[in-house]
């Protein structure tokens, strides 16, 4: 197994400050179009003097009255509608892509722009806003021929919660392991699966840009490692803020990594802590002795958004097709009709939009503004 990709993969964090009253406003008012929108969808809305593009969402969470996405390759913001600045009332968790595109130090400056942008404030000097970092994730991607994971080889606490996820276990005796998890959340997690099934899930191509490889011709597996430190074990560190996290970051994994390992078995030796590490577990631990912060990607942004939008137009296309043949069914029309059919669909699209020249319009501005974020 070769290590092809590693890089920092979610980081939450908290400010305790607060927007100004003018920018709730207008996240109050974009909220309200958004309920008010057909099926209650993200409308985009321009932030402050710098007018920044979001797109806020219908409806809050727990804690929080506001949800905005900053872009598919930046932030999802969590905001509370109060005016005290000694509150936690600012939230950011930033996107993996953001992270694989840009790298820690680049994301940091963005979220620090924007807050100064929509002119955020805090009550320290200078009313400067005060961070709280609560979540972190790093991941490994390893290349590989043919891995399956052994459940005996995963060396962990006696108490650790273990997860295991077959991706045939519901239907069929076949018990190949996907995914495991060890560990908890918000304390500390170790998260292997099989990437390429997770790709096929979420529609997550742009890896194979990232990782530089030909989709069409790979044959191998890629698996992901991922290291995930919560709340809790962040605390046991008093890691809080942006130069706790620079500084303290790596001791953090490398402590996770080497409390939770893949090992060799070794079934002469009943005490499984003396089993030796699998190679490509040290080649990990090797990795994160190394400097994680000197990383970006942000020349691959313009394939990669390329790629979404081909994806996109590729997806209505599939769509339009599928929909043809029960139409053509339902009209009572063969296959041979098929001509006289879409000239039929024609005419009824041409008088839609002549009727309700203005209805098309609006939903073609709203397509046009949920897209906005593939610039």
């Amino acid at each position: 197994m070769n290590i092809i990709y590693q890089g920092f993969d979610g980081f939450d964090v908290s400010f305790q400050g607060k927007f100004p009253e003018y920018i709730r406003y207008q996240l109050q008012q974009g909220k309200s179009k958004a309920q008010d929108r057909e099926n209650r969808k993200p409308v985009l809305i321009y932030l402050g003097e710098k007018e920044i593009p979001v797109q806020i969402e219908p409806a809050g969470i727990r804690g929080f009255h506001f949800v905005f996405d900053t872009g598919r390759d930046r932030e999802k913001w969590f905001v509370t509608d109060n005016n005290k600045s000694d509150k936690w009332n600012i939230k950011v968790s930033v996107k993996s892509l953001s992270l694989a595109l840009y790298g820690y130090k680049k994301v940091k400056n963005h979220i620090l722009q924007f807050l100064e942008d929509v002119e955020a404030v805090g009550i320290l000097e200078e009313f400067k806003l005060q961070e709280r970092i609560s979540r972190f994730d790093y991941c490994f991607d390893f290349k590989t021929d043919n891995f399956s994971i052994n459940p005996k080889s995963i060396c962990a606490h006696s108490n650790s919660t273990r997860q295991f996820i077959g991706a045939q276990e519901l239907i069929s005796k076949n018990k190949d392991i996907d995914y495991v998890r060890i560990g908890k959340m918000p304390s500390r997690q170790i998260v292997f699966y099989n990437k390429l099934k997770e790709i096929g899930v979420h529609n997550k191509n742009f890896w194979f840009d990232i990782w530089e490889i030909e989709k069409e011709n790979f044959e191998k597996q890629i698996w992901r490692i991922e290291i995930r430190a919560g709340q809790e074990e962040l605390n046991t560190w008093n890691l809080k803020i942006f130069s706790d996290f620079e500084e303290k970051a790596g001791d953090v994994l490398l402590h996770i990594a080497n409390s939770i390992r893949y090992v060799k078995p070794n079934y002469k030796d009943s005490n499984k802590a003396r089993w030796k590490n699998k190679e490509f577990w040290n080649d990990l631990l090797n990795a994160l002795e190394k400097d994680l912060f000197s990383f970006s990607n942000a020349t691959k942004r313009g394939k990669i958004f390329e790629e979404f939008r081909k994806q996109k137009i590729v997806d209505y296309q599939k769509l339009f097709l599928n929909l043809i043949p029960p139409y053509l069914a339902i009209t009572e029309k063969e296959f041979d009709e098929l001509p006289d059919g879409l000239t039929e669909l024609e005419k009824i699209i041409a008088d839609a939009f002549a009727k309700n020249p203005d209805l098309y319009e609006d939903k073609i501005k709203d397509a046009k503004d949920r897209f906005s974020n593939l610039d």
